[in-house]
């Protein structure tokens, strides 16, 4: 009786662990980032953001905020600059978490 018990404790383990891992694979992700730049100058680069993989969003995103216009936008996380952002640590205290 006792080894029925963990046997089916360990079958509904697996199958939820399958349904979860599913659901992240082909779930809606939750990205922010629906387009992204390729270059900006890093002298007009006022902070910036590196969100890592999720579950929410499998991809690296990075939000910078711009001193040309004052707003924010995604930058592509495998451009040069990308690269060099994620390098660094965050350029705004507010922004750090």
């Amino acid at each position: 009786m006792r080894q029925h018990i963990l046997v089916m404790a360990f079958a509904t383990l697996m199958i939820s662990t399958d349904v979860l891992s599913a659901f992240r694979m082909h779930g809606r992700q939750n990205c922010l980032c629906k387009g992204t730049r390729n270059h900006v100058n890093p002298r007009n680069i006022i902070h910036h953001r590196v969100h890592q993989k999720s579950p929410m969003c499998n991809r690296v995103e990075i939000v910078v905020r711009s001193s040309i216009s004052n707003s924010s936008f995604c930058l592509n996380p495998y451009s040069i600059v990308g690269k060099m952002l994620q390098e660094m640590k965050h350029t705004d205290p507010r922004m750090r978490k």
